[in-house]
């Protein structure tokens, strides 16, 4: 039965054959921006992050970055606050330094 799904149009076997390993899909169900925030959360291991500019106002990469990141936690108050690359952290005067980036995320650290 699963032979014949290959004769369906625009059918992907791959992505049936991956689907329950890891992270699986993520790529093409996952704006690009989330996908790059969770492999920065995961390569420095965080625990606690904040989300910034669109990736906060955004309701739709809101609920993606908490969804994805798990088990990582969203926390108002975390250090560490991510964005989209080029946005202006508010307010100004914010003592936030660059720590990495990726793709389309950048890293800060606010005190």
């Amino acid at each position: 039965m699963l032979s014949s799904l290959r004769f369906i149009n625009n059918f992907n076997y791959i992505l049936l054959t991956e689907a329950f390993k890891k992270n699986s899909g993520a790529g093409e169900s996952l704006p690009a921006e989330i996908v790059s925030l969770n492999t920065l959360i995961a390569e420095e291991k965080i625990q606690k992050f904040n989300l910034a500019g669109t990736l906060n106002e955004d309701a739709l990469f809101h609920q993606r970055a908490v969804e994805y990141t798990y088990p990582a936690r969203l926390d108002l108050n975390a250090r560490d606050t991510f964005v989209i690359k080029g946005t202006v952290l508010l307010p100004v005067n914010a003592n936030c330094k660059l720590i990495n980036h990726l793709d389309n995320i950048e890293h800060y650290v606010c005190e």
